[in-house]
């Protein structure tokens, strides 16, 4: 399976990373970054840059209590982090406050929704049956919610919580190539990509159409979120 050139991940921050100004990643992202020791630029929003290191083992940068404290990021905050193969040395960012409701936990909205979906699969025409959401790939990667149909093929479904860009393709390809490689290599795979209703003329979405296009095992599909108060 190739590896993934460009990529844009969210995440929420946790405790330790706050507290002690660092920035931890999976492996699978490894590819994308600098290799242990070396120099990284870091640019915010604003524009305004931070230099640091990649942590001497991988997988993490340190040293970020600057850029921090200057977005005022706090434990649970959701960072959105763009990774550049051909540009490792150059990561852009942005933070999204974490929202509490007079001290009641709220669930990240993304995890609402793969709940939802999974206990409603009959929502997408489909009779599926829940092998597992957030199905283990490796020790680092995760499948939102993987179906199987009755004839035992497999169905790999991508969330997104809002209107997505063409890089979910080659992400979720890459989950379907490992789900037939080893768990359906006598089965079909196919996928499903389910993303917020875009914005009228939202460039993302139309380049998501465009590369879904020319992949006929993969389905775009909508979903809508309506809060009623009574």
């Amino acid at each position: 399976m190739e590896n993934q050139k460009k990529i844009e991940i969210q995440k929420n921050l946790n405790y330790s990373e706050v507290e002690y100004n660092f920035l931890y990643f999976y492996r699978c992202y490894e590819h994308l970054l600098p290799q242990p020791n070396e120099k990284v630029t870091i640019i915010d929003e604003e524009g305004r840059k931070y230099v640091s290191k990649i942590y001497s083992k991988g997988c993490r940068i340190d040293g970020l209590r600057e850029l921090y404290t200057n977005n005022q990021v706090e434990k649970g905050d959701l960072i959105t982090i763009e990774l550049d193969e051909d540009h490792k040395d150059v990561i852009r960012v942005s933070f999204d406050k974490f929202e509490n409701l007079e001290g009641v936990k709220v669930t990240p909205l993304e995890n609402t929704i793969r709940d939802l979906v999974a206990k409603n699969l009959s929502a997408l025409g489909q009779k599926l049956e829940l092998v597992g959401t957030e199905y283990p790939v490796n020790d680092q990667c995760r499948i939102d919610i993987l179906c199987q149909k009755a004839n035992g093929d497999y169905v790999v479904i991508e969330l997104k919580k809002d209107s997505s860009n063409d890089k979910t393709v080659g992400q979720i390809s890459r989950y379907m190539g490992w789900v037939k490689e080893n768990l359906a290599p006598t089965k079909n795979v196919t996928g499903i990509i389910l993303t917020g209703r875009p914005k009228e003329g939202d460039k993302g979405d139309r380049n998501l159409q465009y590369a879904v296009s020319t992949h006929p095992a993969i389905e775009l599909r909508y979903y809508d979120l309506t809060l009623k108060i009574v």
